[in-house]
């Protein structure tokens, strides 16, 4: 039998860019808001060592949590440029600059691999930095 288990967590990401936020600001994407990202409909953008130190792979779907508003929302993860925490498509509309995420990935592992499982956490600090 297969279990789904908790994969990786990332804890305390601050979001740095909202689409959603832009738009509302009369800001669009092209008025010097450089991202370093191609963007996609409902995809979390990461610092590519955040993604690496997480086991996250591009494209991987996310469960997303918002400590501040409560919302919660699932999306795929792609790569920014460091320090990013960047929201796009209709889930930007749950996440606001300045708000603090949690992000969840899971995984299914057979029974006999969950005793040697261990799932990593990684805490993000001031600025996005890894602690």
């Amino acid at each position: 039998m297969m279990r789904q288990v908790m994969k990786s967590r990332v804890v305390g990401a601050t979001v740095t860019l909202s689409t959603a936020e832009a738009a509302q600001n009369g800001r669009g994407l092209s008025d010097g808001l450089s991202i370093g990202v191609v963007l996609t409909g409902a995809t979390l953008y990461l610092d590519r060592e955040v993604l690496k130190r997480a086991d996250l792979w591009p494209n991987e779907r996310v469960e997303v949590q918002n400590i501040d508003n409560g919302a919660q929302f699932s999306a795929v993860v792609g790569e920014a440029k460091p320090g990013q925490v960047v929201v796009v498509g209709g889930t930007a509309h749950l996440a606001r600059s300045g708000h603090r995420l949690d992000i969840v990935s899971y995984s299914y592992l057979a029974e006999t691999e969950l005793s040697q499982y261990r799932m990593r956490v990684v805490v993000l600090g001031p600025l996005n930095r890894l602690e």
